[in-house]
């Protein structure tokens, strides 16, 4: 499942794409941590347009991290939490539309049993929001 940015409360992603995310937009951040996940990255003090991270984010937006990072070397993290924000989401919104548990599974990945303890767990009545306490 595609990661969007449009999809993500940003304030429950890791502090480092926040900050990235200041720096270069949502959306940059996302590409970089997708293109990256979990790995060191050096940031260059000088980039260039054809430098590898130019051809992910835009050259503009690595000019930008360049002034905050020149000369480090940033570990990324993955995006786990943040597919899983993703992926309940999507659940909520297709129990929402009262597609069955099968149709969700098969478009969010999730087995029919995860789907049901889903369901079961985070709402008392099947049109109450998967967010809502």
């Amino acid at each position: 499942m595609d990661i969007q940015a449009h999809k993500l409360n940003p304030d429950l992603l890791p502090q480092l794409i926040q900050e990235l995310a200041d720096i270069i937009g949502l959306a940059a951040a996302l590409k970089l941590v997708k293109a990256y996940p979990g790995v060191s990255l050096y940031i260059p003090a000088n980039p260039h347009p054809d430098h590898p991270l130019a051809s992910i984010i835009g050259f503009d937006a690595l000019c930008e991290l360049s002034k905050v990072y020149a000369q480090e070397t940033l570990t990324l993290p993955k995006l786990d939490a943040a597919e899983r924000q993703i992926k309940h989401q999507v659940v909520a919104e297709m129990l929402d539309q009262n597609h069955s548990i099968r149709t969700v599974a098969l478009a969010t990945g999730y087995t029919s049993r995860r789907i049901q303890q889903l369901r079961s767990h985070h709402f008392t009545n099947p049109q109450t929001d998967l967010f809502k306490d």
